[in-house]
């Protein structure tokens, strides 16, 4: 195998003063804060702040790229909702399951598909209608149950696998030393614990993928009340926004 000295970057995590430097064949290798590993972001500091914002960029370029449908008000909320689940919402969720989000940083997510759905429905704020309202129109969920069930997913699929599995390894792995003092840092396995207190599940029930996905579920995290069943034949009926000058909207 042949490195290029030129491309050959590092980036050291948690840095201490005096850590020194890399070279390879006498020349210093350039040291970065982040960089991008299978399209994801990873920051020195273990943060994940600037990987959220380049996936609330990369939802609205695919939404951009199919406005032409989303804001044509012939087309059905229904449909659009599910072009949108198919082409914008992917692209916001790409990677986001091994990251432990912050709530400020889900909420950041959340507030841009909304505007987005918003504007598909070609309604604004002053409209004063409310978000569930947008969501069961475009038969779209919370983003954060969808965040949520992709982890567990993601957490289930690595727990089936065997214990020498990379995966796996790191998953369990405990460094060894103290943490630092003051408020520790949220880490993913924190976030997980959380996740499956939330649902009512345990780490038997991700080593059982049946019962994982009967717990879990593996729909779009839609609530009861505008779930949508994968059988054609037992597709519900919800109420459209039906966008027409005909239509006004209460603001009482």
């Amino acid at each position: 195998m042949k490195v290029s000295r030129s491309k050959t970057e590092y980036m050291c995590v948690n840095e201490r003063e005096g850590s020194g430097t890399v070279r390879l064949q006498g020349e210093e290798v350039k040291k970065v804060q982040e960089f991008k590993y299978l399209g994801s972001t990873v920051q020195s500091n273990g943060e994940c702040g600037k990987e959220v914002k380049k996936r609330v960029q990369a939802g609205w370029n695919g939404w951009r790229k199919v406005s032409g449908v989303l804001c044509d008000r012939k087309i059905s909320a229904r449909i659009k909702g599910k072009v949108y689940r198919t082409v914008v919402r992917p692209a916001m969720l790409y990677g986001l399951e091994t990251v432990s989000l912050r709530k400020r940083q889900e909420s950041e997510l959340e507030v841009a598909e909304l505007k987005m759905l918003r504007f598909s429905l070609g309604v604004t704020r002053l409209d004063r209608i409310r978000n569930e309202y947008i969501r069961g129109t475009a038969h779209v969920g919370r983003l954060g149950d969808k965040v949520r069930e992709a982890r567990l997913r993601w957490f289930g699929h690595v727990q089936r696998r065997e214990s020498e599995y990379i995966g796996r390894r790191m998953l369990d792995m405990e460094l060894p030393g103290k943490r630092q003092r003051g408020r520790p840092k949220r880490r993913y396995m924190d976030v997980i614990n959380e996740d499956m207190k939330l649902v009512g599940a345990s780490v038997e029930d991700a080593e059982d993928r049946d019962r994982t996905l009967s717990t879990w579920g593996e729909g779009d995290g839609l609530s009861s009340a505008f779930s949508e069943s994968r059988d054609a034949a037992g597709l519900f009926l919800v109420m459209e926004l039906v966008l027409s000058d005909q239509v006004k909207f209460s603001t009482r």
